[in-house]
């Protein structure tokens, strides 16, 4: 594992969570999971994924210089990247868990030569596999049955996975920033391939002490052809109020609080609550779009003496990004990314 260092380039914040079935109530409960056995000074040891195949964080508990780097002190925020051995495959499913104080731990597949995994003037060399955040939040990837055997394809010029933690500390006291991976992983393709998408607006300036709408027209980012939208999740930072997306024209989602998005699913015999301007909600079953129908805009409120665009900083800057999963027709898995 490579030390994790602050990473100073504007790195995405996308927001992909796994979509699980609500569980049997009938159903014997499951076996506890064996723990990690953890017992440090800092929140979020029951986050501990064992034997997790990536680990972002100290390599000892108990050697000072381990554990330094990953510190976060009070009232701070930092961004942290890392490496890992890369497995070539097709991901079927994945458990992911960080410690409190987390915006998004991001995990991508990183090709040679990707510059700074910038979204500010265009997409990213590589792909995005998935996100998770919210304070020692565990996300598990299953799939509903319009979309069994499904997976997110790890791409063959991908060269290593690539880590992303954007850490926010609110507290009093020091935090430690710390995430876990597990992965499922197989060479055998299976019958479908998610493709993986993100549309974000950087042309965000909001003036002082005001309230604006940042909107991106349709056709700005297409999807190129006949898809269904299987998942759809926003990202905002501290000043955004909401996040809604249109299919031809009709609203079919929207988020409200930047700190807990809300990530819907679109699949046959799932509820969404309706969509509307004021609260979370989403159109329910199979959601279809089209090449050159999809817009999104967000609301912020900038009470700031400054002025707020684009950036990384949870406090000082906004971004307006929604992502989630495509099936495509003829299914190819590969990534639809766009920033505008």
């Amino acid at each position: 594992m490579s030390t994790a260092k602050q990473f100073l380039p504007t790195i995405l914040a996308v927001v992909f969570f796994g979509c699980s079935a609500p569980p049997d109530e009938s159903a014997p409960p499951l076996p506890d999971e064996p723990t990690c056995g953890l017992s440090t000074k800092y929140p979020g040891d029951d986050a501990c994924i064992l034997a997790a195949r990536i680990h972002f964080g100290p390599e000892s508990y108990d050697d000072p210089d381990s554990v330094a780097p990953f510190v976060l002190g009070p009232g701070t925020e930092a961004l942290f990247v890392t490496e890992a051995p890369i497995d070539h495959g097709f991901v079927t499913g994945y458990r992911a868990a960080v410690r409190p104080g987390n915006h998004h731990l991001t995990l991508l597949a990183k090709t040679a030569g990707a510059p700074d995994y910038s979204f500010r003037k265009g997409p990213i060399e590589g792909s995005v596999l998935f996100s998770v955040s919210k304070d020692g939040a565990h996300r598990e990837l299953s799939f509903p049955p319009d979309y069994p055997s499904g997976s997110i394809h790890v791409p063959d010029a991908a060269v290593s996975y690539f880590m992303d933690i954007h850490e926010v500390n609110s507290t009093g006291e020091p935090e430690l920033v710390e995430g876990w991976i597990d992965l499922d992983v197989t060479v055998e393709r299976p019958p479908l391939v998610f493709a993986y998408w993100q549309f974000s607006a950087s042309a965000i300036n909001i003036p002082p002490r005001s309230t604006g709408v940042v909107t991106v027209p349709e056709g700005a980012c297409a999807f190129g052809g006949d898809v269904a939208i299987v998942t759809m999740n926003a990202h905002e930072h501290s000043h955004g109020r909401r996040l809604s997306g249109y299919v031809g024209g009709t609203l079919v989602y929207t988020s409200t609080d930047w700190q807990d998005n809300f990530h819907a699913l679109f699949a046959t015999g799932t509820e969404n609550p309706p969509p509307s301007l004021t609260s979370d909600g989403a159109v329910s079953g199979v959601l279809r779009a089209g090449s050159k129908n999809f817009r999104w805009e967000c609301e912020i409120e900038n009470d700031l003496s400054t002025a707020i665009g684009y950036g990384t900083s949870i406090a000082r800057s906004e971004m307006c990004v929604v992502s989630g999963l495509l099936v495509t027709s003829p299914v190819s898995g590969a990534p639809k990314v766009c920033a505008k």
